[in-house]
């Protein structure tokens, strides 16, 4: 457990959306704590560590070590800026951390024309989650058919935001009030805006849409004097090409990989077998 105070300095330090205590417990279901200047979250039998340091110059090794000899979880998922060769992965993957810096940002002549022709169809309000969210995740899921975490993570988006005044839901809504886009954004980290996800409607689709809820994005960030947008990670080739085409760039390297308690046994044993 943390309590209100971590809670505080944390924030004020948080640099990645795993930082932020109250998405990841909601998503995971765990426990924040802090060791060794770096955030975990445990469950009954699993660990997730959060190897983007907050305070201090503990190697990640060294406070990783630590934290798996207080908690001896069966299982372990590790992000990363760089997985340790000497971490037993079953699974490594990687990808970026997409940071759009809105000191100095203008958004560009042909991204305004595109906003402004999506405001002839589309109004942009602050709203409640609805069953109408949750159908275009699916219709999202459907289409994109991303790894199993990342639908994972889309479909506890809207309890989250639900429970959670911090995390703003934009709508885009046409002139029959139906909704054909919308972001979750959570703004709270002092230095930053968090993008969470953001789905539109296949079934009723609007041009520019997306490019319209990106521009209140920023609007919203800036009123809440945010240095920055985190804009999550690539994913895909289309959501990397959409969050470039706004200004954001891969700044924050990501790695991750899981292993279990009995993986690292069998290893040992294979170890024995080959020689």
């Amino acid at each position: 457990m943390i309590s209100e105070a971590e809670e505080g300095l944390i924030l004020s330090r948080a640099y990645i959306p795993e930082h932020i205590p109250s998405l990841m417990s909601s998503i995971s279901g765990g426990e924040p704590f802090l060791g060794s200047g770096y955030l975990s979250y445990s469950g009954e039998d699993w660990l997730i560590f959060v190897g983007y340091p907050l305070e201090g110059d503990v190697e990640l090794q060294e406070a990783l070590d630590a934290v798996l000899e207080k908690a001896s979880p069966r299982t372990v998922f590790l992000i990363a800026p760089h997985i340790p060769s000497s971490v037993p992965c079953l699974e490594k993957k990687g990808d970026w951390y997409y940071t759009l810096d809105l000191r100095d940002y203008r958004i560009k002549k042909s991204l305004r024309y595109r906003v402004r022709r999506a405001l002839r169809a589309l109004r942009v309000e602050t709203g409640e989650i609805s069953d109408e969210h949750s159908r275009l995740v699916e219709e999202f899921l459907e289409e994109e058919k991303p790894e199993a975490h990342v639908r994972e993570l889309f479909r506890r988006m809207p309890e989250y935001a639900s429970r959670h005044d911090k995390c703003v839901v934009l709508n885009a809504l046409d002139h029959e009030d139906r909704l054909a886009a919308f972001f979750l954004v959570d703004v709270s980290p002092r230095d930053f805006a968090a993008y969470l996800i953001g789905c539109y409607s296949r079934s009723n689709p609007v041009q520019g849409a997306s490019d319209l809820l990106f521009s209140e994005m920023i609007a919203l960030a800036r009123k809440e004097e945010k240095k920055r947008l985190n804009l999550g990670l690539g994913v895909s080739p289309g959501i990397k090409k959409f969050k470039e085409k706004w200004g954001g760039s891969p700044t924050i390297r990501y790695e991750s990989c899981s292993w279990d308690a009995d993986y690292e046994k069998a290893m040992e044993l294979l170890k024995l077998w080959k020689y």
